[in-house]
């Protein structure tokens, strides 16, 4: 039979395991958010600011405003423009949906607090890490294969 000091330094023993199983967890988890978070970051911000141009009715007769826009709500990026149109079959008009002005207002400050908190993030990201290399390989990453998916798309 065992004496209550034997069972207690048992009980501790096992619970000292789970707070060491715990913490290992814990840190994996955080890894992986840190990781996914960078990761993503990149097209996050592309699709909150061409969003928010699009919102806002921002002037989309430059090029560039109108391949984004196409990107936001095509996920395809034109190589031509045609006519101050991206040279794309499926255009839809945009003109016709009315977002009222306080619903804009609204958009915009959502864009603005998530466009600073992914900076805010991929800010702690860098500081927090020691090793900073596997987070630029994460950005790096999160930068290429949106660009390298979106080029495939001409790929015939």
């Amino acid at each position: 039979m065992l004496s209550q000091s034997q069972v207690q330094l048992g009980t501790r023993g096992i619970s000292d395991m789970f707070q060491s199983m715990r913490g290992k967890w814990l840190l994996l988890v955080r890894r992986a958010h840190l990781y996914l978070s960078v990761f993503f970051a990149p097209l996050l911000l592309l699709f909150v600011i061409s969003g928010w141009a699009q919102t806002m009715d921002f002037d989309h007769s430059t090029s560039f405003m109108e391949r984004l826009s196409k990107v936001h709500t095509e996920q395809y990026y034109p190589l031509s423009i045609t006519n101050g149109k991206p040279s794309f079959d499926g255009h839809t008009d945009a003109a016709s949906k009315k977002i009222t002005l306080p619903t804009k207002w609204f958009i915009a400050a959502m864009c603005v607090a998530l466009i600073t908190s992914i900076s805010l993030g991929l800010v702690l990201a860098f500081t927090m890490m020691r090793n900073r290399i596997p987070v630029w390989i994460a950005l790096i990453f999160g930068i290429a294969t949106p660009v390298l998916l979106l080029a495939l798309a001409h790929v015939k």
